[in-house]
């Protein structure tokens, strides 16, 4: 296991800075971090209280509040009862000041986790500590209780401060339930701080503040120049390559310019060569694989090399959704590009591990994702669509010039909104292995949203006139049932359109809306987030592109998980470089309680977590209990959707090996048997064409190589029972043949 990181490398950034005796300064910053002439009116008593006088040491430059502080707070009132204490981040740099932190409690006893030297896994007799100087302060998640953002700033002589709101964390329903106002005010000095168990020397401020109506004792420690820091573990397959630098960028040093301190391991080079991987073989390999899992409460995910994506020309994939959420993601190595004349002619056709700067952005992309970051076109803010990292390639592209090509045109920074978000959204919003991938984005905790284009704005009146999404889904269904939809683009203009003809929930090119029985609004998604090249389809005047997916398990777990009434709209992208997003007409669906005893024995095999990630993978893995329970629904319900996509799941799993990748072994055998009894299961009393919707439904997003595909087409071929009729029979190979691309 090594160490990508040395330092010098041009990235790394001093503790304390250079100007840390800064001259007298008085600085007023809005809301939003920015200097400027603005009225900011601290509490009076704060700044003229004696112990908050600079007296012999000179104040602090405004430079070294910048980075990652431990902030420790005790109540002035009350005995220690525990401990309060968490990050706290002050962006401080470039004519901005805010500060956004997060608050953990601990009962008494606790004991200051300093986040260094960890003990090495047994994979790794030289395993490197995380962080050489800096460090960050990571606190158990059970532990957390608040987050507090900035609403202005002041820093005056060596005086921070500033007002804040307060976020209250409800540790039952893992959310935030109410909030308040408080302030806070630091006194910063040129003195050294030095202790036996700080990494090295560093700065100490005093201060008081008011939170929740009680004034407190508040102390920061600065840790770290950055602001955020986790930890990556890269897995390479045997014969491809880890992008180390490519066009004068690092990994480590992109995420590095945006202020998050990024420690890469490379644990192994040679995982053995699968020329195709599965999904849930990739997330196998990362449960079972991954070297770094004892590190304390230290941030951190795992990203793999890999080879291509079974039935898809996928540049990458977050496929990590088993709690703990996004700690995983692959690049595809074997993806190709186009013959695109924006590309440059080097690149055309060639494989994404061969197009280094290609293949580096992709890897920082999707670990991106796992921080819980969006593609701009998909984010409710409205960032600007443009060439930044966490633009999809096909965007990217979109904007290239004959005189600046891609890759060459991919700028290797995060946007601002993309900055903002990373260094101050809530722990739970940032931290691999908290909350699902989404949370968080309609919130108010990520500030002022960044403008939207106005080139943007006047597309989408235009295309908003021609263009129709409509959704389709059953009125009424009992806990556990398998639900799918159908979702249609249609083209009402006059004029051929170009739109996006990937309609899944997994490309980001379509989301659905959720209005919940308890008043909750989410959004919901694949379990999967992929990200590639853009495929495209012409709607002529009156034409449409239809497909159908599933929502019985998404990004949000169990989509009906509770009984009551759920509205839906789907929410679609036409095309790559727009910010145009079409929404449907509304859809209600009533979810009820069992009313009959299959409906209760239905619930009680489909409402398993290992089923439904099942269903929404297509393939049981090495799951075997899963597997059991998907029998019985197909052989106990037939005629239903919920039995015949257990069947079609079965189906595609025995029709191909499951490999352990990190062993190069086979284990779970293809069995021929196995799956033409499941395939004569699936379409056991249900029309032909009703097979095929739910055989789309229940594969991997962009599958076409899913073999279900195939063997249903060729049941169907068979022609051995009507199945709805002739018509039905038709449809249903159209469905099938329109999913794989054949035209």
């Amino acid at each position: 296991m090594t160490d990508d990181f040395e330092y010098g490398d041009g990235f790394e950034r001093p503790l304390i800075p250079d100007d840390f005796g800064g001259t007298p300064e008085d600085l007023v910053f809005d809301e939003t971090g920015t200097l400027g002439p603005h009225v900011l009116t601290p509490v009076t008593e704060v700044i003229k209280r004696p112990e908050f006088e600079i007296g012999w040491n000179w104040p602090c430059g405004l430079g070294v509040l910048e980075g990652s502080w431990n902030l420790e707070i005790t109540s002035r009132f009350q005995a220690r009862l525990g401990s309060l204490r968490g990050p706290m981040r002050i962006e401080a740099a470039d004519g901005v000041l805010r500060v956004s932190g997060d608050a953990y409690y601990s009962t008494p006893g606790f004991v200051l986790e300093r986040i260094d030297a960890p003990s090495p896994p047994t994979a790794a007799a030289s395993f490197i500590p995380h962080w050489k100087r800096n460090w960050y302060p990571h606190y158990p998640f059970n532990e957390y209780v608040w987050y507090f953002r900035s609403t202005g700033a002041s820093y005056v002589n060596g005086q921070l401060y500033f007002p804040f709101t307060r976020h209250l964390w409800n540790k039952t329903t893992q959310d935030f339930v109410s909030m308040d106002t408080g302030w806070m005010s630091f006194s910063c000095t040129s003195q050294i701080s030095r202790a036996s168990w700080l990494l090295q020397p560093t700065v100490k401020m005093d201060g008081q503040a008011m939170i929740g109506g009680q004034r407190h004792i508040i102390t920061a420690t600065k840790t770290s120049p950055y602001y955020r820091g986790l930890v990556v573990e890269v897995d390479v397959m045997t014969n491809r390559t880890w992008p180390n630098t490519a066009g004068g960028h690092t990994f480590t040093g992109t995420f590095r310019g945006d202020g998050i301190d990024v420690r890469m391991y490379i644990n192994e080079t040679n995982v053995p060569e699968d020329n195709t991987l599965t999904d849930s073989e990739c997330h196998a390999l990362m449960t079972a694989h991954r070297s770094i899992s004892s590190i304390g409460h230290t941030w951190r995910l795992w990203t793999l090399v890999g080879s291509r994506r079974s039935g898809s020309n996928t540049f990458g994939l977050m496929f990590d959704v088993s709690a703990p959420e996004r700690e995983g993601c692959v690049s595809y190595s074997d993806a190709t590009f186009d013959n695109s004349t924006l590309l440059e002619p080097a690149v055309r056709g060639d494989r994404l591990g061969d197009v280094p700067l290609g293949h580096l952005r992709t890897l920082i992309h999707e670990v991106g994702h796992c921080l819980n970051l969006y593609h701009p076109k998909a984010d409710d803010h409205n960032p600007p669509i443009g060439e930044t990292i966490m633009n999809q390639t096909g965007d990217v592209i979109s904007f290239a010039s004959p005189g600046n090509l891609y890759p060459s045109n991919a700028e290797f920074r995060f946007n601002e909104h993309n900055r903002t978000s990373l260094i101050h959204s809530p722990d739970p919003q940032i931290a691999p292995g908290w909350k699902p991938f989404g949370w968080g984005h309609a919130s108010p905790n990520l500030g002022v949203p960044a403008p939207t284009d106005a080139t943007g704005l006047r597309e989408t009146e235009r295309l908003g006139e021609v263009l129709e999404v409509k959704l389709d889904i059953a009125d009424t269904a009992a806990v556990g049932e398998f639900l799918t939809a159908t979702v249609a683009v249609t083209n009402h203009g006059s004029e051929t359109v170009t739109v996006n003809r990937t309609l899944n929930l997994a490309e980001g090119n379509l989301e659905v809306t959720v209005h919940t029985p308890e008043g909750e609004d989410i959004v919901i998604r694949d379990v999967v987030h992929l990200c590639g090249p853009e495929r495209t389809a012409e709607l002529g005047p009156g034409e449409s592109i239809q497909s159908v997916f599933q929502l019985f398990y998404t990004s949000a777990g169990f989509t009906f998980s509770r009984v009551g009434s759920y509205e839906l709209r789907a929410v679609f992208s036409p095309r790559r470089g727009s910010p145009l997003r079409l929404t449907s007409n509304p859809e209600q669906v009533t979810i009820h309680t069992a009313t009959s005893e299959d409906e209760s024995n239905l619930a009680d095999l489909t409402m398993d977590h290992d089923v439904g990630l099942s269903f929404a993978f297509g393939d049981f893995g090495g799951n075997t209990e899963a597997a059991e329970k998907l029998k019985r629904l197909s052989a106990n319900f037939t005629q239903t959707d919920t039995g015949t996509a257990a069947a079609l799941v079965l189906v595609n799993s025995y029709s191909r090996p499951f490999r352990d990748l990190g062993e190069g072994q086979v284990v779970r055998k293809s069995s021929t048997r196995d799956a033409e009894a499941a395939i004569d299961q699936a379409m056991t009393g249900t029309n032909a064409d009703r097979v095929a919707e739910i055989c789309t439904a229940v594969v991997a997003a962009s599958d076409t190589e899913a073999p279900v595909l195939g063997l249903l087409r060729q049941e169907l071929g068979s022609d051995k029972k009507t199945r709805g009729g002739k018509s039905a029979l038709q449809r249903a190979d159209d469905i099938l043949a329109d999913y794989v691309g054949d035209d």
